[in-house]
């Protein structure tokens, strides 16, 4: 039993959503006594390989980061993400972070985005979700470390690089206050000059003589296949008991008249009662969803993509490239935010996941061909070309650069706080939400898992 002293006595719950947040919360509630059933209108992952699972989990391709500044608040204007009011007014195919065409902006988008504009003011608020993202995140690392040590099976066959991460940084004042940053939280392994990142990372060696990169942070952390690692999580909790109900559609979360949720009404009618209820369904539920609820014009989806190439040989951390939003001849780009992370497919060879992006996209249901996804992917591309030119020099030559038709959409908040608030159920237990932690969710969903299982135990 991890960090929690009482066990709960066979209540029941119902955990919507079988993506990484959905099934951290089924396998904390599941360890701490609960009798949980989960329902998910997607299919079951492990026997479907092609195919829509209306998940940002399933969507989305494989590589994960676990590390203390993974989940992060995306306001104002920090050294990191300068200019977040603007990215929020600016098209991707003009160097910013909107995937929608003003004309294509509905009810929704217009007044979720101008709170967004109007979070980027609150500086007293935007410290505060600094401080809650950093404190989550530690938590939450100490949980994930727990977890490899007490639950080997769920990493089995997951490609996990558990050496550390390294962060690269394009500029002397990024690259300088992302070292007293790491200081300030005790998780500096080493700072790295450009030379030193040369040295110890020959594949970024053109990168650093070229002054792509100004520095590296090495840090705890670590990657892995989440596909692999959902797959196992879900063999493991069907054996602990826990029942999975594939493609279950549920149309909203039915309340009474006096505001207590009397249970979760399917498409076809049917009412699922339980006890507590845990909602996890990131940016893909319909906004009809949550009438009536804590998250109702809440959550919005802001999609990233992907692309592989094969991996430079000794790959041995996962790494972040981070970069400012810069103009080049006449053109804007977008700020950086690419991982690359470490796979290796069936016929033993290894690649690059190489995951980025971000583009607004508002509410289900999302366009699967958009400018915006064109956009990023050369983003992506430009990003992989200048900071690994001999190996994407080698893979273009070779026909081994592959764009991902993968999509994965994040679900965001208009001030990037979770939604975590709780409601009180006609069964005498509560329902409690657990969404919008934008791009930490992975990271992060340890220490949110834990968090349900305290506030279904109050």
């Amino acid at each position: 039993m991890l960090f929690l002293k009482r066990k709960s006595k066979g209540e029941t719950v119902a955990v919507v959503g079988s993506g990484i947040s959905g099934l951290m919360d089924a396998f904390a509630l599941r360890e701490h006594g609960f009798d949980v059933s989960v329902y998910t209108k997607g299919p079951d992952p492990r026997r479907q390989k092609k195919t829509e699972h209306f998940s940002s989990t399933h969507n989305g391709e494989l590589g994960r980061f676990i590390s203390r500044f993974e989940g992060e608040h995306y306001l104002g204007d920090s050294p990191m993400y300068p200019d977040m009011f603007n990215a929020f007014k600016t098209h991707v195919t003009q160097g910013g972070w909107l995937g929608k065409y003003k004309h294509e902006w509905d009810a929704f988008d217009k007044a979720w985005l101008e709170k967004r504009w109007g979070a980027c003011q609150e500086q007293k608020q935007m410290k505060k979700t600094e401080r809650w993202y950093v404190a989550a995140n530690g938590k939450a690392m100490h949980l994930w470390q727990k977890y490899v040590q007490q639950f080997p099976a769920l990493f089995h066959n997951t490609d996990m690089l558990n050496t550390g991460i390294l962060r690269l940084y394009d500029t002397p004042p990024l690259f300088a206050w992302a070292v007293k940053r790491h200081k300030k939280e005790k998780v500096l392994e080493n700072a790295l000059s450009q030379k030193g990142v040369a040295e110890t990372y020959p594949y970024f060696a053109e990168a650093c003589e070229n002054g792509i990169v100004a520095g590296g942070v090495e840090a705890p952390g670590f990657s892995f296949n989440i596909h692999a690692f959902t797959h196992n999580l879900i063999t493991h909790l069907e054996i602990q008991g826990v029942a999975f109900h594939w493609e279950t559609e549920i149309e909203k979360i039915q309340c009474s008249s006096k505001g207590l949720v009397e249970g979760l009404l399917l498409k076809n009618g049917e009412l699922i009662t339980k006890i507590h209820y845990t909602i996890n369904t990131g940016a893909y539920a319909e906004e009809t969803f949550y009438t009536e609820t804590p998250a109702a014009e809440k959550i919005a989806g802001v999609a990233g993509r992907w692309m592989f190439l094969p991996s430079p040989r000794g790959f041995s951390r996962p790494v972040k490239i981070h970069g400012d939003a810069r103009q080049e001849d006449e053109k804007r780009f977008p700020v950086v935010d690419v991982n690359l992370t470490h796979c290796t497919d069936d016929a033993g060879d290894e690649w690059l996941a190489v995951g980025g992006g971000y583009a607004y996209l508002g509410k289900p249901p999302f366009e699967k061909t958009n400018t915006a996804f064109d956009a990023i992917d050369a983003e992506n591309e430009r990003t992989v070309h200048l900071y690994l030119g001999p190996t994407y020099r080698a893979a273009k030559k070779k026909g081994l650069l592959r764009k991902s038709a993968a999509t994965c959409i994040r679900s965001f908040t208009h001030d990037d706080m979770p939604i975590m608030e709780t409601m009180k159920t006609t069964g005498g237990g509560a329902l409690r939400f657990n969404i919008g932690t934008n791009t930490g969710t992975t990271t992060i969903s340890p220490f949110t898992a834990l968090q349900t299982v305290r506030s279904l135990q109050k």
